[in-house]
């Protein structure tokens, strides 16, 4: 957040706050995937990220070709 300040980017700090409020879930999220990780088999959490890799790839797949 430090380049897109320094880009430019957050004009207001309003928008700096914002983003700076966005970006805790994504934190939340690492913290609980590294809790998670230790107790969930490799095996399991592979067949997880594939799915949701595939259901991303194919609705992106399906607008890009559909429009929005």
């Amino acid at each position: 957040m430090g380049t897109a300040g320094a880009l430019g980017f957050h004009d207001d700090s309003g928008l700096l706050a914002v983003s700076l409020a966005a970006a805790l879930p994504g934190l939340v999220g690492v913290a609980a995937g590294k809790r998670l990780g230790t107790w969930i088999p490799d095996r399991y959490r592979a067949a997880a990220v594939d799915a949701l890799l595939s259901v991303v790839g194919t609705r992106l797949s399906w607008t890009g070709v559909t429009g929005p």
